[in-house]
């Protein structure tokens, strides 16, 4: 599935939507701006349509039968950290990463977490966050209504480059998150979500 074709699904399930009704909310005309951006920048993570485990780890994670918003398949969480990730190369410079979650009713208050960088030393980036914790959380442990799908984005500025591998951690052991559809693209911006170019995604 190409971008163009990405764009056309969202077209038409928008399209679908104003022949079914004239009442249009709030979340619908943002998402309607969101999909219909003219910008999107090249996703840099590969197979994340299905979590493919030729580029993902995600020994701790488990598949689900549900789809998100977008019908990329989902993954469940249900312990501490050891989030499912890929590890990629960062050059210098910021970027901005982003991904569909959802939770259930037990995950804590703050008990959701972002992380970019590797854990240890070796020859992880270093990020420039002032929310970091030992240059490796980039995003405040944060909430979610339960059960209620959104896309979640934080940027970062990567002040040395090396290895990282963007995540969703559950950070306090309660409660189960779910999560789809990671994207990590270059700049300050969120884009709507696309494969990157080198998968092979069926339509």
């Amino acid at each position: 599935m190409s971008v163009s074709d990405v764009l056309t699904k969202h077209a038409d399930a928008f399209r679908n939507k104003l022949e079914m009704t004239d009442k249009f909310s709030l979340g619908d005309m943002t998402g309607l701006l969101d999909h219909f951006n003219p910008i999107v920048n090249p996703n840099l993570l590969k197979g994340t349509k299905d979590f493919n485990k030729g580029d993902f780890d995600w020994t701790m994670s488990v598949a689900t039968d549900q789809k998100d918003p977008l019908g990329n398949a989902v993954l469940l969480r249900d312990g501490l950290w050891s989030g499912t990730h890929q590890r990629i190369h960062f050059d210098e410079g910021w970027y901005t990463f982003s991904c569909y979650l959802k939770a259930d009713k037990n995950v804590q208050e703050g008990g959701i977490g972002i992380y970019a960088n590797l854990n240890g030393t070796g020859d992880q980036g270093l990020i420039d966050s002032p929310i970091s914790y030992d240059n490796n959380l980039v995003a405040d442990c944060f909430s979610v209504e339960p059960d209620t799908w959104i896309r979640k984005y934080v940027t970062f500025n990567v002040v040395k480059a090396g290895k990282g591998n963007p995540r969703v951690e559950l950070a306090k052991n309660s409660g189960n998150i779910y999560f789809s559809s990671f994207k990590l693209e270059k700049g300050k911006m969120m884009t709507p979500w696309c494969p990157n170019v080198a998968d092979k995604v069926e339509g």
